[in-house]
């Protein structure tokens, strides 16, 4: 049995903007497999508006409804400017995301392995695996050749 030293200086060093814009298109292209990524940023960003166009009826109409002294004025615009902090930030999350894959990326291919960011209903063994819909696995690391390993975050819906 031979040994191996695992290199885990790509998940130290820093991603550039540069890098994480590359792997970005290289996800979307399929070179990491058939991933849903794409889709799950066009969809956060889809809520998002809904989500402000909401908020944003129910905080005009608190005054409207009221009889609009300043307080409920107030009290509308606290509510626009969470609703849009809760946006960017959940916006933030998914660039950081971008970048924690790229950085993962970087450590598979070191170390002669493969990553995928996310893949739909993956074929693992096991009960556990066959449980639920909407099943995914994300920041999926794995190897073959003479180490067979596959490790990833495995979410699914009941």
């Amino acid at each position: 049995m031979t040994t191996s030293t695992i290199n885990y200086q790509p998940l130290k060093a820093p991603v550039a903007k540069s890098d994480v814009s590359a792997f970005r298109s290289d996800v979307r292209a399929g070179r990491y497999g058939a991933s849903a990524a794409a889709s799950t940023t066009i969809s956060r960003i889809l809520i998002s508006v809904a989500a402000l166009i909401v908020v944003g009826a129910l905080a005009s109409a608190i005054p409207l409804v009221t009889g609009g002294n300043g307080a409920e004025w107030f009290a509308g615009f606290v509510i626009m400017g969470a609703a849009a902090a809760a946006v960017v930030v959940m916006l933030v999350k998914a660039h950081t995301s971008w970048a924690t894959w790229c950085q993962l990326a970087n450590f598979a291919r070191a170390n002669g392995w493969a990553m995928q960011p996310r893949v739909a209903g993956p074929p693992y063994p096991g009960m556990l695996f066959s449980l639920g819909k909407k099943r995914f696995a994300s920041e999926r690391v794995y190897g073959g050749d003479d180490h067979i390993f596959d490790i990833a975050n495995y979410q699914y819906t009941t």
